[in-house]
């Protein structure tokens, strides 16, 4: 690797302009020019240049930006509206569930006593049947 190249004042010009009239960023301006972050931060202090930093962003933030707010609606043939149409299939999932909650409920006596009675029946058999 070589020594760096002294830069121009032609250069130089170029280096401020992009640091004071454009939106690049500095380590890209760097880069472009071959200098070092901290080097240009001395030349801005030493030469006097305009300071990119406007200040303290307000604690309540930036102001709000103006949006247009456009007014949309669904073609002719769609369906209808989705948070209804989401609301009727949350309504029918849940009636499915409690009718199958309701289905084991009454399903669980009849098996546990199912399950007893062929207890009882093996437990009652003489031995060696």
């Amino acid at each position: 690797m070589g020594y760096p190249v002294p830069l121009t004042p032609e250069d130089w010009a170029r280096v401020r302009y992009e640091y004071e009239s454009t939106s690049r960023k500095v380590f890209e301006i760097c880069a472009e020019h071959g200098i070092s972050d901290g080097t240009l931060r001395d030349r801005v202090r030493r030469w006097g240049w305009k300071r990119r930093w406007s200040g303290p962003v307000p604690r309540e933030g930036p102001p709000p930006m103006a949006v247009s707010i456009i007014e949309a609606h669904a073609p002719e043939g769609s369906p209808g509206d989705p948070v209804e149409e989401f609301e009727e299939l949350r309504a029918d999932l849940k009636r499915r569930i409690d009718a199958i909650i309701e289905e084991e409920r009454q399903e669980r006596p009849r098996r546990y006593l199912a399950g007893w009675e062929e207890f009882a029946a093996e437990a009652t058999k003489p031995a060696g049947h």
